[in-house]
């Protein structure tokens, strides 16, 4: 199916490995079957592949279509890393894009998808938009949720993980901090237990305005 232009330098390596293919219909495609940097060889000194597979693939001789697939079992976690070195340095990581490792358990709940950002020393800091595969729901940010409600409306929850049995609505958890001062150049909406206030400057003379609307 391939043939390697250039080999691994041992049974143990985990550099890339150039593989070339001619293409046969129904299917043109480069595969790369990749040996796990813990594994240990056989006897005979042939290492041990894990099946993880990178595919590039074309539907068929005629097709527009094209697609890249990482596969590896359930369990385990699929990653494409952006990163300013080829060979793949840690301190040269940016952003990951992942399919995670938490097991696949039924009602599409585990592979969930992270996008992960990294300093500049090559270390983790977060994951800001994660994907659950069960929900469609992205987190945004901490507490700011993109929640799928039906095919055709979304919802949106600020701290709060109630929407009251609504689709298509806005849900604001009570403030963590109420604001002390004034903004400048518009308004604050407060979500308390019983009403919302709203302090702000909406024109010169109401530079220190505060109202309750009632729920």
């Amino acid at each position: 199916m391939a043939r390697l232009l250039r080999p691994p330098r041992s049974s143990l390596s985990g550099g890339p490995v150039q593989l070339r293919t001619k293409g046969r219909a129904p299917h043109h495609f480069v595969r790369a079957d990749l040996a796990d940097r813990g594994s240990r060889p056989r006897p005979g000194g042939a290492a041990r592949l894990r099946p993880v597979q990178v595919r590039a693939q074309q539907a068929g001789p005629t097709s527009p279509f094209r697609s890249l697939r990482l596969s590896s079992p359930n369990g385990q976690e699929k990653t494409i890393t952006f990163s300013r070195d080829a060979e793949g340095a840690p301190r040269y990581r940016r952003w990951k894009l992942r399919s995670t490792d938490e097991s696949e358990t039924g009602s599409n709940a585990g592979a969930n998808l992270q996008l992960a950002r990294y300093d500049d020393n090559g270390m983790f800091l977060d994951n800001p938009i994660p994907v659950s595969r069960s929900t469609g729901n992205v987190t945004l940010g901490p507490g700011l949720v993109a929640r799928g409600g039906s095919a055709s409306a979304s919802s949106l929850s600020l701290n709060s993980t109630s929407l009251g049995g609504g689709v298509g609505v806005v849900a604001v958890g009570n403030a963590a901090t109420v604001p002390t001062g004034t903004p400048t150049g518009g308004g604050v909406l407060t979500p308390g237990t019983r009403k919302w206030s709203r302090r702000g400057s909406a024109h010169s003379s109401r530079t220190r305005e505060t109202r309750s609307l009632s729920r």
